[in-house]
């Protein structure tokens, strides 16, 4: 299983490896800037639990290769925004998402559970030319534009947001 730090310095790498696997955890303290870059790697190491996850999830194909409901959910989320997730993994992760940011404890998990719930909106908008949220056309540009400003977010849902971005233009162009 491939398992990626996301660019994060070695003192960060060694507390994610201190932490156990599964939710993120609720921090200690009131987390500052430094803090959201960690707590969005520590989602994308997360998995996303089998309740998650419907029973008829279509597919996730790494190496062309269809894992099961059992094998996905072993999966970090991090993996599973990419063009092998099915539409159904990636609506999944997005729904997860939006039920973190209603029930999130502090404004900065919001943050990075916003930041997770557009990550697979846009994933599924590149890569399957599919729209999973009822958000129009512009204000997902304006959001992905918004939040890929943000300084600690990591710079492969960054690279995301700007496909996304641009193909939201194309679509603005065509129109």
């Amino acid at each position: 299983m491939k398992s990626t730090t996301f660019g994060l310095g070695s003192d960060k790498i060694e507390k994610l490896l201190r932490m156990g696997q599964g939710t993120p955890k609720k921090a200690e303290k009131t987390p500052g800037l430094l803090d959201k870059s960690v707590l969005l790697a520590q989602w994308l190491e997360a998995r996303l639990p089998a309740e998650a996850v419907p029973t008829q999830v279509s597919s996730y194909r790494p190496s062309g290769k269809t894992l099961s409901l059992e094998k996905l959910v072993r999966l970090p989320m991090g993996e599973l925004l990419g063009p092998q997730a099915s539409l159904d993994v990636l609506m999944a992760l997005k729904d997860y998402a939006k039920s973190k940011v209603k029930f999130a404890e502090h404004n900065d998990m919001r943050d990075v559970a916003t930041v997770v719930y557009f990550a697979a909106i846009a994933c599924a908008w590149v890569e399957h030319r599919q729209m999973i949220s009822s958000v129009s056309v512009a204000k997902l540009c304006q959001a992905m534009k918004t939040l890929g400003q943000k300084s600690w977010i990591c710079p492969e849902i960054r690279t995301w947001f700007e496909r996304a971005q641009a193909q939201c233009q194309r679509k603005k162009e065509s129109c």
